[in-house]
């Protein structure tokens, strides 16, 4: 089964993100990654998390390393995060 990872930081996001895990990749295993850039994301988090509408959700906190850090290391995250041992960042 092929795996597929979408971040979302905005709701308008997460709202394609359900919609593309219900149609276009309901035979995919996906890994959703919310990050902390909208108000409540961890709210949301939480719910979506009880919904099981994702095979694996996780709930990353990036606003505070945006200026700290480049692209590839934030990527190299999400990877690790969804793929690997569980990190926390």
């Amino acid at each position: 089964m092929q795996r597929k990872i979408i971040i979302a930081n905005t709701y308008y996001q997460l709202i394609i993100a359900i919609q593309m895990k219900l149609t276009i990749f309901k035979n995919y295993y996906v890994c959703l990654m919310i990050s902390d850039h909208s108000r409540n994301a961890d709210k949301i988090y939480e719910k979506l998390s009880e919904l099981l509408v994702f095979d694996e959700i996780h709930y990353i906190k990036t606003k505070e390393l945006i200026t700290d850090r480049n692209c590839i290391d934030k990527i190299q995250d999400c990877i690790y995060i969804c793929f690997m041992k569980k990190k926390s960042i």
